[in-house]
Protein backbone atom coordinates (compact mmCIF):
# COMPACT_ATOMS: atom_id res chain seq x y z
CA UNK A 1 0.00 0.00 0.00
CA UNK A 2 2.48 2.28 0.87
CA UNK A 3 4.04 1.98 -2.94
CA UNK A 4 6.42 5.32 -2.71
CA UNK A 5 7.91 5.24 0.27
CA UNK A 6 8.34 1.25 0.27
CA UNK A 7 9.99 1.09 -3.37
CA UNK A 8 7.53 -0.68 -4.88
CA UNK A 9 6.28 2.23 -7.68
CA UNK A 10 6.97 0.53 -11.15
CA UNK A 11 7.39 3.04 -13.90
CA UNK A 12 4.63 2.47 -16.71
CA UNK A 13 6.84 1.98 -19.43
CA UNK A 14 10.53 3.18 -20.96
CA UNK A 15 9.19 5.60 -23.31
CA UNK A 16 7.56 7.73 -20.31
CA UNK A 17 10.95 7.92 -18.87
CA UNK A 18 12.33 8.80 -22.17
CA UNK A 19 9.33 11.42 -21.96
CA UNK A 20 10.44 12.98 -18.73
CA UNK A 21 11.77 16.32 -19.08
CA UNK A 22 13.61 18.77 -16.65
CA UNK A 23 10.72 20.43 -16.67
CA UNK A 24 8.33 17.76 -14.75
CA UNK A 25 10.77 18.20 -11.44
CA UNK A 26 8.73 19.94 -9.27
CA UNK A 27 8.71 21.74 -5.52
CA UNK A 28 4.99 21.54 -3.45
CA UNK A 29 4.21 24.59 -6.13
CA UNK A 30 4.48 22.05 -9.03
CA UNK A 31 5.06 22.58 -12.32
CA UNK A 32 5.67 20.83 -16.01
CA UNK A 33 2.02 20.00 -17.36
CA UNK A 34 -0.88 21.65 -18.04
CA UNK A 35 -2.18 21.82 -14.63
CA UNK A 36 -0.41 23.38 -11.53
CA UNK A 37 -0.81 22.19 -8.15
CA UNK A 38 0.20 25.07 -5.73
CA UNK A 39 0.64 26.00 -2.24
CA UNK A 40 0.25 22.58 -0.69
CA UNK A 41 -0.08 22.22 3.35
CA UNK A 42 -1.34 20.66 5.57
CA UNK A 43 -2.61 20.34 9.13
CA UNK A 44 -1.22 17.50 11.74
CA UNK A 45 -3.38 17.41 15.29
CA UNK A 46 -2.89 14.84 18.09
CA UNK A 47 -5.30 13.90 20.44
CA UNK A 48 -6.06 10.75 21.98
CA UNK A 49 -3.23 9.72 24.65
CA UNK A 50 -0.97 11.97 22.38
CA UNK A 51 -0.25 8.61 19.70
CA UNK A 52 -3.81 9.30 17.79
CA UNK A 53 -2.30 12.02 14.70
CA UNK A 54 -4.98 13.40 12.21
CA UNK A 55 -3.33 14.90 9.05
CA UNK A 56 -5.92 17.58 6.93
CA UNK A 57 -3.94 18.69 3.34
CA UNK A 58 -4.90 21.42 1.42
CA UNK A 59 -4.00 22.77 -1.46
CA UNK A 60 -4.34 25.15 -5.34
CA UNK A 61 -5.85 22.41 -7.83
CA UNK A 62 -5.28 19.44 -6.09
CA UNK A 63 -7.70 16.51 -6.28
CA UNK A 64 -6.66 13.81 -4.18
CA UNK A 65 -4.42 13.53 -1.55
CA UNK A 66 -2.11 10.41 -0.22
CA UNK A 67 -0.96 10.58 3.81
CA UNK A 68 2.83 8.82 4.57
CA UNK A 69 2.81 9.14 8.30
CA UNK A 70 5.95 7.84 8.18
CA UNK A 71 6.42 4.57 9.79
CA UNK A 72 7.45 1.09 8.79
CA UNK A 73 4.10 -0.55 9.35
CA UNK A 74 2.05 -1.61 6.11
CA UNK A 75 -1.27 0.58 6.96
CA UNK A 76 0.53 4.02 7.40
CA UNK A 77 -0.19 5.15 3.54
CA UNK A 78 -4.14 6.70 3.66
CA UNK A 79 -5.56 8.32 0.79
CA UNK A 80 -7.89 11.30 1.19
CA UNK A 81 -9.84 14.09 -1.03
CA UNK A 82 -8.56 16.95 1.27
CA UNK A 83 -10.81 15.50 4.37
CA UNK A 84 -8.40 14.93 7.77
CA UNK A 85 -7.60 11.18 7.92
CA UNK A 86 -6.17 9.59 11.40
CA UNK A 87 -3.54 7.18 12.05
CA UNK A 88 -2.41 5.94 15.81
CA UNK A 89 1.25 5.39 16.14
CA UNK A 90 2.88 3.11 18.91
CA UNK A 91 2.23 4.58 22.59
CA UNK A 92 5.62 6.19 23.02
CA UNK A 93 7.27 9.67 22.81
CA UNK A 94 9.23 9.65 19.46
CA UNK A 95 9.51 11.97 15.84
CA UNK A 96 8.26 10.90 12.99
CA UNK A 97 8.14 12.76 8.91
CA UNK A 98 4.51 12.84 7.60
CA UNK A 99 4.55 12.89 3.99
CA UNK A 100 1.78 14.18 1.80
CA UNK A 101 1.17 13.71 -1.97
CA UNK A 102 -0.95 16.06 -3.93
CA UNK A 103 -2.59 14.55 -7.39
CA UNK A 104 -4.22 15.91 -10.05
CA UNK A 105 -5.22 14.99 -13.72
CA UNK A 106 -3.03 16.04 -16.00
CA UNK A 107 -0.64 17.45 -12.84
CA UNK A 108 2.36 16.05 -11.42
CA UNK A 109 2.34 15.14 -8.40
CA UNK A 110 3.80 17.61 -5.34
CA UNK A 111 4.78 16.34 -1.93
CA UNK A 112 5.25 17.87 1.30
CA UNK A 113 7.71 16.49 4.60
CA UNK A 114 6.86 17.68 7.91
CA UNK A 115 8.23 15.93 11.23
CA UNK A 116 6.52 15.55 14.58
CA UNK A 117 7.31 15.09 17.48
CA UNK A 118 5.16 12.61 19.61
CA UNK A 119 4.75 13.44 23.59
CA UNK A 120 2.56 9.97 24.84
CA UNK A 121 0.21 10.68 28.31
CA UNK A 122 0.31 6.89 29.81
CA UNK A 123 -3.55 5.65 29.84
CA UNK A 124 -5.13 5.36 33.07
CA UNK A 125 -6.64 1.91 31.71
CA UNK A 126 -3.52 0.19 32.16
CA UNK A 127 -3.67 -2.48 34.46
CA UNK A 128 -6.29 -5.39 35.19
CA UNK A 129 -9.66 -4.54 35.32
CA UNK A 130 -12.41 -7.12 37.02
CA UNK A 131 -16.58 -6.76 36.32
CA UNK A 132 -17.65 -4.37 39.58
CA UNK A 133 -18.61 -6.35 42.50
CA UNK A 134 -21.90 -4.22 42.50
CA UNK A 135 -25.61 -4.24 41.62
CA UNK A 136 -25.61 -2.94 38.15
CA UNK A 137 -22.08 -4.51 36.60
CA UNK A 138 -24.14 -5.33 33.69
CA UNK A 139 -27.14 -3.91 32.29
CA UNK A 140 -29.13 -4.62 28.86
CA UNK A 141 -31.01 -1.81 27.75
CA UNK A 142 -33.73 -0.73 24.33
CA UNK A 143 -30.97 2.43 23.80
CA UNK A 144 -28.06 3.46 24.75
CA UNK A 145 -29.36 6.26 26.95
CA UNK A 146 -31.35 3.07 28.24
CA UNK A 147 -34.54 4.36 29.01
CA UNK A 148 -35.86 1.13 29.27
CA UNK A 149 -33.73 -1.25 30.96
CA UNK A 150 -34.59 -5.20 30.42
CA UNK A 151 -32.38 -6.59 32.96
CA UNK A 152 -29.81 -5.69 35.45
CA UNK A 153 -27.58 -7.59 37.13
CA UNK A 154 -27.91 -8.30 40.92
CA UNK A 155 -25.36 -8.33 44.19
CA UNK A 156 -26.52 -11.82 44.11
CA UNK A 157 -25.57 -12.12 40.77
CA UNK A 158 -21.86 -11.83 41.95
CA UNK A 159 -21.96 -15.15 43.76
CA UNK A 160 -24.49 -16.76 41.27
CA UNK A 161 -21.96 -16.17 38.47
CA UNK A 162 -18.34 -16.08 40.61
CA UNK A 163 -16.90 -17.55 37.36
CA UNK A 164 -17.15 -14.52 35.82
CA UNK A 165 -16.62 -12.04 37.80
CA UNK A 166 -12.82 -12.95 38.63
CA UNK A 167 -12.18 -12.95 35.05
CA UNK A 168 -9.80 -10.28 34.45
CA UNK A 169 -9.32 -7.91 31.76
CA UNK A 170 -5.65 -6.65 31.27
CA UNK A 171 -4.93 -3.60 29.57
CA UNK A 172 -0.72 -3.75 29.30
CA UNK A 173 1.30 -0.51 29.07
CA UNK A 174 2.57 -1.56 25.83
CA UNK A 175 -1.09 -1.61 24.17
CA UNK A 176 -1.28 -5.37 24.14
CA UNK A 177 -4.18 -6.80 25.49
CA UNK A 178 -5.64 -10.12 27.57
CA UNK A 179 -8.83 -11.85 28.41
CA UNK A 180 -7.55 -13.91 31.67
CA UNK A 181 -10.68 -16.14 31.72
CA UNK A 182 -9.57 -19.13 34.36
CA UNK A 183 -10.37 -22.92 33.93
CA UNK A 184 -14.08 -21.60 34.24
CA UNK A 185 -16.52 -18.58 33.04
CA UNK A 186 -20.50 -17.87 32.29
CA UNK A 187 -21.10 -19.32 28.80
CA UNK A 188 -24.32 -17.49 27.71
CA UNK A 189 -27.44 -19.45 26.92
CA UNK A 190 -27.74 -17.52 23.51
CA UNK A 191 -24.68 -20.03 22.33
CA UNK A 192 -25.93 -22.16 20.12
CA UNK A 193 -23.69 -25.41 22.07
CA UNK A 194 -24.73 -24.10 25.48
CA UNK A 195 -28.00 -25.59 26.88
CA UNK A 196 -28.54 -23.51 30.27
CA UNK A 197 -26.40 -20.39 30.99
CA UNK A 198 -23.72 -21.67 33.66
CA UNK A 199 -19.92 -21.58 34.24
CA UNK A 200 -17.73 -24.15 32.02
CA UNK A 201 -14.91 -23.85 29.97
CA UNK A 202 -14.59 -20.89 27.93
CA UNK A 203 -15.04 -21.27 23.90
CA UNK A 204 -11.56 -20.72 21.63
CA UNK A 205 -11.08 -18.07 20.87
CA UNK A 206 -12.34 -16.24 23.55
CA UNK A 207 -10.61 -18.44 26.11
CA UNK A 208 -8.12 -15.88 26.58
CA UNK A 209 -5.47 -17.06 23.61
CA UNK A 210 -6.27 -14.15 21.39
CA UNK A 211 -3.24 -12.09 20.14
CA UNK A 212 -4.63 -8.30 21.04
CA UNK A 213 -4.15 -4.86 21.59
CA UNK A 214 -6.10 -2.45 22.37
CA UNK A 215 -6.56 1.45 21.82
CA UNK A 216 -8.31 4.51 24.17
CA UNK A 217 -9.29 7.41 22.48
CA UNK A 218 -10.62 9.80 25.74
CA UNK A 219 -11.76 12.49 23.18
CA UNK A 220 -14.08 10.29 21.35
CA UNK A 221 -14.82 8.07 23.99
CA UNK A 222 -13.85 5.04 22.58
CA UNK A 223 -11.78 1.90 23.34
CA UNK A 224 -11.10 -0.60 20.61
CA UNK A 225 -10.16 -3.87 20.95
CA UNK A 226 -8.48 -5.28 18.22
CA UNK A 227 -7.70 -9.36 18.00
CA UNK A 228 -10.32 -11.75 17.27
CA UNK A 229 -11.60 -13.61 20.42
CA UNK A 230 -10.37 -10.16 22.10
CA UNK A 231 -13.49 -8.57 24.29
CA UNK A 232 -14.57 -6.50 27.60
CA UNK A 233 -17.70 -7.69 29.40
CA UNK A 234 -19.77 -10.51 27.12
CA UNK A 235 -18.10 -12.35 24.61
CA UNK A 236 -20.70 -12.77 22.15
CA UNK A 237 -21.51 -8.98 21.84
CA UNK A 238 -20.16 -7.19 18.72
CA UNK A 239 -20.84 -3.81 17.29
CA UNK A 240 -23.33 -5.53 14.82
CA UNK A 241 -25.10 -8.20 16.74
CA UNK A 242 -25.07 -11.17 18.63
CA UNK A 243 -22.76 -14.09 17.96
CA UNK A 244 -24.66 -17.50 17.56
CA UNK A 245 -21.13 -19.87 17.19
CA UNK A 246 -17.87 -18.77 18.71
CA UNK A 247 -16.59 -19.40 14.64
CA UNK A 248 -18.26 -16.16 13.95
CA UNK A 249 -15.86 -14.20 15.93
CA UNK A 250 -14.88 -10.81 14.48
CA UNK A 251 -11.69 -8.82 14.30
CA UNK A 252 -12.32 -5.75 16.27
CA UNK A 253 -14.82 -4.43 18.66
CA UNK A 254 -15.10 -0.84 19.71
CA UNK A 255 -17.22 0.21 23.09
CA UNK A 256 -18.88 4.24 23.21
CA UNK A 257 -19.57 6.20 26.46
CA UNK A 258 -16.23 5.00 28.00
CA UNK A 259 -15.88 6.91 31.13
CA UNK A 260 -13.82 6.91 34.14
CA UNK A 261 -14.54 7.87 37.87
CA UNK A 262 -12.42 10.24 39.48
CA UNK A 263 -10.52 8.53 41.21
CA UNK A 264 -9.85 6.30 37.85
CA UNK A 265 -10.48 2.87 39.29
CA UNK A 266 -13.93 2.27 38.21
CA UNK A 267 -14.44 2.13 34.40
CA UNK A 268 -18.09 1.88 32.18
CA UNK A 269 -18.27 1.45 29.08
CA UNK A 270 -21.54 0.93 26.42
CA UNK A 271 -21.77 -1.31 23.32
CA UNK A 272 -24.78 -0.84 21.19
CA UNK A 273 -25.05 -4.24 19.31
CA UNK A 274 -28.18 -3.64 17.13
CA UNK A 275 -28.55 0.26 15.87
CA UNK A 276 -31.06 2.32 18.11
CA UNK A 277 -32.65 -0.88 19.83
CA UNK A 278 -30.12 -2.77 22.09
CA UNK A 279 -27.40 -1.53 24.28
CA UNK A 280 -25.19 -3.34 27.25
CA UNK A 281 -23.69 -1.25 29.96
CA UNK A 282 -20.78 -2.72 31.76
CA UNK A 283 -18.77 -1.68 34.74
CA UNK A 284 -15.82 -3.08 35.74
CA UNK A 285 -13.53 -2.27 38.77
CA UNK A 286 -9.74 -1.34 39.19
CA UNK A 287 -8.16 -4.84 40.48
CA UNK A 288 -6.60 -4.32 44.17
CA UNK A 289 -9.52 -1.57 45.29
CA UNK A 290 -12.96 -1.94 47.13
CA UNK A 291 -15.11 -2.22 43.81
CA UNK A 292 -13.31 -5.67 42.85
CA UNK A 293 -14.22 -7.23 45.70
CA UNK A 294 -17.60 -8.12 47.56
CA UNK A 295 -18.40 -6.00 49.97
CA UNK A 296 -21.15 -6.56 52.95
CA UNK A 297 -24.13 -4.36 52.33
CA UNK A 298 -27.57 -4.30 54.28
CA UNK A 299 -29.83 -1.71 52.11
CA UNK A 300 -32.86 -2.57 54.46
CA UNK A 301 -31.52 -2.30 57.21
CA UNK A 302 -32.84 -6.15 57.92
CA UNK A 303 -29.78 -7.70 58.99
CA UNK A 304 -29.77 -10.08 56.36
CA UNK A 305 -26.84 -9.39 53.62
CA UNK A 306 -27.91 -7.80 50.17
CA UNK A 307 -25.76 -11.01 48.54
CA UNK A 308 -28.65 -13.33 49.99
CA UNK A 309 -31.78 -10.68 50.60
CA UNK A 310 -34.40 -11.40 47.85
CA UNK A 311 -35.97 -7.94 49.12
CA UNK A 312 -32.95 -5.47 49.69
CA UNK A 313 -35.08 -2.37 49.52
CA UNK A 314 -37.67 -3.81 52.28
CA UNK A 315 -37.04 -5.52 55.60
CA UNK A 316 -38.34 -8.72 56.21
CA UNK A 317 -37.12 -11.86 58.50
CA UNK A 318 -33.92 -14.19 57.42
CA UNK A 319 -35.62 -17.06 56.98
CA UNK A 320 -38.80 -15.84 54.60
CA UNK A 321 -35.18 -14.42 52.56
CA UNK A 322 -34.94 -10.71 54.01
CA UNK A 323 -38.67 -10.29 52.73
CA UNK A 324 -41.84 -9.33 54.66
CA UNK A 325 -43.73 -12.16 55.74
CA UNK A 326 -47.09 -11.72 53.82
CA UNK A 327 -50.17 -14.36 54.36
CA UNK A 328 -51.71 -15.79 51.34
CA UNK A 329 -55.23 -17.17 50.83
CA UNK A 330 -56.76 -19.73 52.63
CA UNK A 331 -58.89 -21.15 50.35
CA UNK A 332 -58.49 -22.71 46.97
CA UNK A 333 -58.80 -20.89 43.84
CA UNK A 334 -62.18 -21.90 41.52
CA UNK A 335 -61.90 -24.94 39.97
CA UNK A 336 -61.38 -24.93 36.29
CA UNK A 337 -64.48 -26.83 34.12
CA UNK A 338 -63.18 -26.66 30.77
CA UNK A 339 -62.59 -29.97 29.25
CA UNK A 340 -59.16 -31.31 29.41
CA UNK A 341 -59.47 -31.88 25.59
CA UNK A 342 -59.68 -27.91 24.93
CA UNK A 343 -57.07 -26.47 27.15
CA UNK A 344 -53.17 -25.78 27.09
CA UNK A 345 -52.16 -25.95 30.32
CA UNK A 346 -49.17 -24.36 31.61
CA UNK A 347 -49.99 -24.62 35.84
CA UNK A 348 -53.12 -25.66 36.98
CA UNK A 349 -53.62 -29.07 39.03
CA UNK A 350 -57.15 -29.72 37.17
CA UNK A 351 -54.98 -30.63 33.81
CA UNK A 352 -51.65 -32.40 32.89
CA UNK A 353 -49.06 -29.07 32.41
CA UNK A 354 -46.84 -28.19 29.74
CA UNK A 355 -43.58 -29.59 30.57
CA UNK A 356 -40.00 -27.51 30.99
CA UNK A 357 -41.92 -24.50 31.82
CA UNK A 358 -39.85 -22.27 34.19
CA UNK A 359 -41.76 -19.79 36.39
CA UNK A 360 -39.22 -17.62 37.30
CA UNK A 361 -36.40 -16.88 34.62
CA UNK A 362 -33.64 -14.44 35.71
CA UNK A 363 -35.14 -11.51 33.61
CA UNK A 364 -33.90 -8.87 36.53
CA UNK A 365 -37.02 -8.52 38.45
CA UNK A 366 -36.85 -7.05 41.97
CA UNK A 367 -39.63 -10.05 43.45
CA UNK A 368 -39.16 -13.35 44.92
CA UNK A 369 -40.78 -16.49 44.05
CA UNK A 370 -41.86 -19.93 45.70
CA UNK A 371 -44.12 -22.78 44.74
CA UNK A 372 -46.55 -22.84 47.80
CA UNK A 373 -50.67 -24.14 48.42
CA UNK A 374 -53.72 -22.66 48.64
CA UNK A 375 -56.66 -24.58 49.88
CA UNK A 376 -54.71 -28.02 49.26
CA UNK A 377 -53.69 -26.81 45.61
CA UNK A 378 -50.37 -25.79 44.47
CA UNK A 379 -50.24 -21.90 43.85
CA UNK A 380 -47.53 -19.32 42.21
CA UNK A 381 -46.47 -17.14 45.30
CA UNK A 382 -44.28 -13.98 43.62
CA UNK A 383 -43.41 -11.45 46.59
CA UNK A 384 -42.23 -8.00 46.26
CA UNK A 385 -43.15 -8.02 42.59
CA UNK A 386 -42.57 -5.18 40.16
CA UNK A 387 -42.40 -7.40 36.86
CA UNK A 388 -42.63 -11.41 36.67
CA UNK A 389 -41.45 -13.92 33.47
CA UNK A 390 -43.14 -17.14 32.89
CA UNK A 391 -41.47 -18.98 29.98
CA UNK A 392 -42.96 -22.02 28.48
CA UNK A 393 -41.82 -24.13 25.42
CA UNK A 394 -42.98 -22.53 22.08
CA UNK A 395 -46.18 -23.02 21.54
CA UNK A 396 -49.16 -23.01 18.95
CA UNK A 397 -52.25 -21.25 20.15
CA UNK A 398 -53.93 -20.37 17.47
CA UNK A 399 -56.49 -22.69 17.84
CA UNK A 400 -57.35 -21.85 20.82
CA UNK A 401 -59.76 -18.65 22.01
CA UNK A 402 -58.78 -17.36 25.39
CA UNK A 403 -56.33 -17.33 28.33
CA UNK A 404 -57.43 -17.94 31.68
CA UNK A 405 -55.30 -16.86 35.11
CA UNK A 406 -56.50 -17.11 38.71
CA UNK A 407 -55.26 -13.76 40.76
CA UNK A 408 -55.13 -13.53 44.58
CA UNK A 409 -53.39 -10.37 46.27
CA UNK A 410 -53.72 -8.25 48.95
CA UNK A 411 -52.23 -5.24 47.82
CA UNK A 412 -51.88 -4.62 44.40
CA UNK A 413 -54.55 -2.65 42.10
CA UNK A 414 -53.86 -4.08 38.91
CA UNK A 415 -52.06 -5.99 36.91
CA UNK A 416 -50.86 -6.40 33.56
CA UNK A 417 -50.89 -9.43 31.27
CA UNK A 418 -48.40 -9.59 28.90
CA UNK A 419 -48.57 -12.33 25.87
CA UNK A 420 -45.41 -12.56 24.53
CA UNK A 421 -44.73 -14.65 21.09
CA UNK A 422 -41.38 -14.46 19.19
CA UNK A 423 -43.07 -11.46 17.54
CA UNK A 424 -43.24 -9.51 20.31
CA UNK A 425 -45.63 -8.78 23.33
CA UNK A 426 -48.92 -7.02 24.01
CA UNK A 427 -50.06 -6.48 27.18
CA UNK A 428 -54.02 -6.48 29.27
CA UNK A 429 -54.86 -4.47 32.20
CA UNK A 430 -56.82 -5.94 34.48
CA UNK A 431 -58.35 -4.41 37.97
CA UNK A 432 -57.70 -6.91 41.01
CA UNK A 433 -59.86 -7.10 44.00
CA UNK A 434 -58.25 -7.83 47.30
CA UNK A 435 -58.97 -10.76 49.16
CA UNK A 436 -60.40 -12.78 46.77
CA UNK A 437 -59.47 -14.87 44.18
CA UNK A 438 -59.80 -12.80 40.44
CA UNK A 439 -60.72 -15.12 37.55
CA UNK A 440 -59.73 -13.93 34.33
CA UNK A 441 -60.35 -15.12 30.92
CA UNK A 442 -58.63 -13.38 28.65
CA UNK A 443 -59.83 -13.41 24.54
CA UNK A 444 -56.24 -13.76 22.56
CA UNK A 445 -58.15 -10.89 20.30
CA UNK A 446 -57.60 -8.84 22.63
CA UNK A 447 -53.50 -9.13 21.97
CA UNK A 448 -54.26 -7.76 18.61
CA UNK A 449 -51.46 -8.47 15.91
CA UNK A 450 -49.92 -10.85 17.56
CA UNK A 451 -48.14 -14.72 16.04
CA UNK A 452 -50.22 -17.17 17.83
CA UNK A 453 -48.27 -20.08 16.54
CA UNK A 454 -45.18 -19.02 18.33
CA UNK A 455 -46.37 -18.30 22.11
CA UNK A 456 -43.37 -18.20 24.69
CA UNK A 457 -43.79 -16.53 27.33
CA UNK A 458 -46.47 -14.46 29.72
CA UNK A 459 -44.76 -11.68 31.60
CA UNK A 460 -46.90 -10.32 34.49
CA UNK A 461 -46.05 -6.38 35.94
CA UNK A 462 -47.82 -4.56 39.06
CA UNK A 463 -49.87 -1.28 37.35
CA UNK A 464 -49.79 0.94 39.31
CA UNK A 465 -46.91 -0.17 41.90
CA UNK A 466 -48.34 0.09 45.60
CA UNK A 467 -47.37 2.91 47.92
CA UNK A 468 -45.54 0.49 50.43
CA UNK A 469 -42.87 -1.16 47.73
CA UNK A 470 -44.19 -4.10 45.03
CA UNK A 471 -47.23 -5.88 45.78
CA UNK A 472 -47.80 -9.53 46.41
CA UNK A 473 -49.64 -12.11 43.86
CA UNK A 474 -50.72 -15.54 43.91
CA UNK A 475 -51.46 -17.20 40.65
CA UNK A 476 -52.96 -20.71 40.17
CA UNK A 477 -54.83 -22.39 36.57
CA UNK A 478 -53.03 -20.74 33.80
CA UNK A 479 -53.85 -22.45 30.84
CA UNK A 480 -55.42 -21.81 27.11
CA UNK A 481 -58.57 -23.05 26.31
CA UNK A 482 -60.58 -23.08 22.68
Amino acid sequence: MNLLKKGSLILLGLTLSIACEDNDKVDDNGGGNTTTITNLDFTMQPSGAGNIVTVTPTANGADTYSVDFGTEADDDVIATVGAGVAYTYPPADETYNITVTASAANATDVTKTKPITLEVTPSPLIGDWVYIHQADAMVLGSTSEFTEVWWASKLKTVIDRACVFDDIYRFNADYSFENIVGEETWLEGAWEDVAAESCGAAFAPFDGTAVATWAHNPDAKTITINGMGAFLGISRIHNGGELAYPTEAVESITYSEVTLSEDENTLTVIITYVADANSWKFTFARVGTPGAELQAVDTDGDGVDDTVDECIDLAGPADNNGCPVVEGPSEAAPTPTAAATDVLSIFSDAYDDLAATDFNPDWGQAGTHKATTAGGNAVLEYANVNYQGIAYTESDISGMTSVHFDIYTKDMLNIDIFLITGAGEIAVTKALTANTWNSFDIPLSEFTGMDLTKAIQFKLATNPWVDTGFGTIWIDNIYFSK
